[in-house]
């Protein structure tokens, strides 16, 4: 849970301001000689509770001068709200054993782990416990189930080629059903690959031409035997959307911006056309939307996920 900030104006109050911080001896000094009544105001009418407010104040959170306007003081202070948080439950004995939790996703899990997931359920809602944070072994996320006070919570994380993070989550009454669980998994993934396109410094295209089958993928073992026309991927195309203007894409597998080579051999005029578009609709407008020119088509990852894992 994020730090919040609070406005505290003081009366006539002297400090020195060289380096202020609010340390434990300082912190309680101050809030001993100022009560929760009109001496002072506090602009956030969550804080209730005046015992715990001194407490955070002791505990030392970083705070500065904002303004000094005749004998009023007006401090800016960084403190966390909530109480401090209980150590995790522990961690079921089933998931020491694995690196990954999960075969292809995130909710079918090894036999052993769902066996275990189920008997910790059928413990009750009082039984604290955690999966920790497990991986799938063929998707680049993770999930972490708990079962504590006020529910079973469960965290999704993702990432991608290029390190971008994903957060979701979703917060259930308890159960014994291991297909409810898994259905608030999904759900927590969903939330969680949203998140991830808001933290994007990218957007990924995938450049398509139609071939004969049979001649592509001439060498290759792939069952059933293609026949036929069809769109393959010849290349892919990153635009940078970072505001932070990147040198190079994030991650360790692409290494430029623009073009990653499979299409050298595309005329220079198409691949212009290409490229244009991809840099004007880059910011989302191009979702479910392509371009083909000369037999080249575009399209963003988010609609053709070819290439994305």
């Amino acid at each position: 849970m994020a730090d919040r900030t609070y406005t505290l104006t003081f009366n006539s109050l002297t400090l020195d301001t060289t380096n202020l911080r609010m340390d434990k001896r300082g912190g309680q000094e101050v809030i001993d000689y100022f009560f929760l009544d009109d001496t002072y105001t506090i602009q956030d009418d969550e804080i209730v509770d005046v015992a715990t407010f001194r407490r955070l104040l002791e505990e030392g959170d970083e705070t500065t001068i904002v303004e000094i306007d005749g004998d009023r003081t007006v401090l800016k202070v960084e403190i966390d709200l909530y109480p401090i948080h209980k150590p995790d439950p522990p961690t079921l004995a089933c998931m020491k054993t694995h690196m990954d939790g999960a075969h292809c996703g995130l909710g079918d899990w090894y036999d052993e782990i769902e066996q275990g997931i189920q008997e910790a359920l059928n413990q009750g809602p009082e039984h604290e416990w955690t999966t920790g944070w497990y991986a799938s072994k063929k998707e680049i996320a993770s999930a972490r189930i708990t079962n504590a006070e006020g529910g079973i919570r469960i965290e999704v994380s993702v990432s991608d080629d290029f390190d971008t993070p994903g957060m979701g989550e979703r917060v259930i009454q308890h159960t014994t059903d291991l297909e409810t669980i898994r259905t608030a998994i999904y759900e927590a993934w969903e939330g969680a690959e949203d998140d991830q396109k808001d933290n994007r410094a990218y957007a990924g295209y995938s450049i398509l031409t139609e071939v004969d089958l049979a001649e592509h993928w001439k060498g290759c073992n792939v069952f059933p035997e293609p026949k036929g026309k069809g769109q393959v991927c010849i290349d892919y195309y990153i635009a940078c959307v970072s505001p932070f203007d990147e040198e190079f894409p994030p991650g360790d597998n692409y290494h430029e911006w623009g073009f990653q080579g499979g299409s050298d051999d595309v005329p220079k005029h198409v691949r212009d056309q290409l490229a244009e578009w991809a840099e004007r609709h880059k910011y989302g407008d191009a979702e479910g939307e392509s371009l083909t020119v000369e037999g080249y088509t575009i399209k963003p990852w988010d609609e053709n996920k070819i290439g994305k894992d």
